[in-house]
């Protein structure tokens, strides 16, 4: 492959980003190959070295975003993170994982329902008290429902955060060149 064809390509792995940070890391490759060709190496050499590089560009769209998210904490920040570290995982670890979060989510909408139905029964039966006991009633509806909500957006983001720590470390794993594979620089 040659250094325009996985230039190219690249680019079109980063896809989605900002285009400073593709040229930014556009620029780092393109001085990685200008290196190795000042060091008398073939580019053709130099792009097998690299790998695939759409699959580079996913890596580091990803780590990117993750970075982007790390800096500044939004709903925006946080939705494209976890969209662009998806990819990242195997259909063996994705698919058990998104059937955990199927079955909590079903099991915590029972809950609710069991819960919802026993207060609403309790505070039938309360309501013939006056107007005092219904107006507490819906404020703490009110204020469980916000706690409930910060908790779950608590929890989405420290399943974010390690789940962009388990990308690195596989992304650095897969990167670490094994003696005798050949795969060495």
């Amino acid at each position: 492959m040659t250094r325009a064809l996985f230039i190219a390509r690249l680019r079109h792995g980063l896809q989605g980003l900002a285009a400073d940070d593709i040229d930014e890391i556009v620029a780092d490759y393109e001085a990685h190959f200008s290196d190795a060709l000042a060091a008398g190496r073939d580019e053709t050499d130099v792009a097998a070295s690299l790998g695939d590089p759409l699959q580079l560009g996913q890596e580091l769209k990803a780590e990117t975003r993750l970075r982007h998210w790390e800096a500044r904490r939004n709903p925006t920040n946080f939705l494209r993170a976890g969209a662009a570290l998806l990819p990242a995982f195997t259909l063996a670890v994705l698919i058990p994982v998104i059937g955990a979060l199927i079955v909590c989510a079903a099991v915590a909408a029972y809950v609710l329902y069991i819960a919802a139905g026993t207060g609403l029964h309790l505070a039938a039966g309360l309501m013939a008290g006056g107007v005092l006991v219904p107006s507490l009633i819906g404020i703490g509806l009110i204020f469980g429902v916000a706690g409930i909500g910060t908790l779950i957006a608590l929890a989405l983001d420290s399943g974010l955060r390690l789940l962009g720590r388990h990308v690195r470390l596989n992304y650095q794993l897969l990167r670490t060149p094994v003696a005798g594979r050949g795969d060495e620089d």
